[in-house]
């Protein structure tokens, strides 16, 4: 799916919004601390479920690599945005 750049900074925006939330971190660490609390408790023969584990871990670490995917990208539309303007505002100063 194709998004306009304002969909691009209204989405990494919420992106960075939610990243920087402390309600959205300490859940984010409560479900990997139990994860991996999981792994490191079960019993040798529970490879299952170990492996379950290991995979919504790193599903939760795609999610928030996607979150930060989605943040950079509006930061570097706002960024090309500012320093397209810059440039005539130095002329000005002239």
């Amino acid at each position: 799916m194709e998004r306009t750049e304002s969909e691009i900074v209204s989405v990494g925006t919420f992106a960075k919004e939610l990243l920087s939330s402390d309600t959205f971190n300490a859940l984010h660490k409560e479900y990997t601390d139990q994860m991996l609390t999981s792994i490191v408790s079960s019993a040798p023969h529970e490879t299952k479920l170990r492996e379950f584990e290991y995979a919504k871990t790193q599903a939760i670490i795609g999610f928030v690599n996607h979150l930060v995917g989605l943040a950079v990208a509006a930061e570097n539309i706002i960024n090309k945005d500012t320093q397209a303007v810059e440039p005539d505002a130095l002329d000005d100063d002239e």
